[in-house]
């Protein structure tokens, strides 16, 4: 098999079946991933604007959303 008769394939054959099984797994995902991004999406939200300072956005914005990402996992 050719990379070209792979390309092929792929779409031909790969893409029709990601669609359709992404839409079979929406209300698995919308279940179990939803609400705890949701609350992330939340906090976000309220963070404080991004800045020039790479620390601050740091200490500001990502450790509040890894925080809030594990907390709403259940984790500690």
């Amino acid at each position: 098999m050719t990379n070209e008769d792979w390309k092929n394939s792929a779409i031909n054959k790969g893409a029709p079946i990601i669609g359709e099984r992404i839409r079979g797994a929406l209300d698995k995902w919308a279940a179990n991933f939803g609400p705890k991004y949701d609350q992330v999406v939340a906090r976000v939200a309220s963070l404080p604007p991004k800045t020039t300072d790479w620390r601050a956005n740091i200490n500001n914005r990502l450790v509040p959303t890894v925080e809030t990402w594990r907390k709403a996992a259940g984790k500690t």
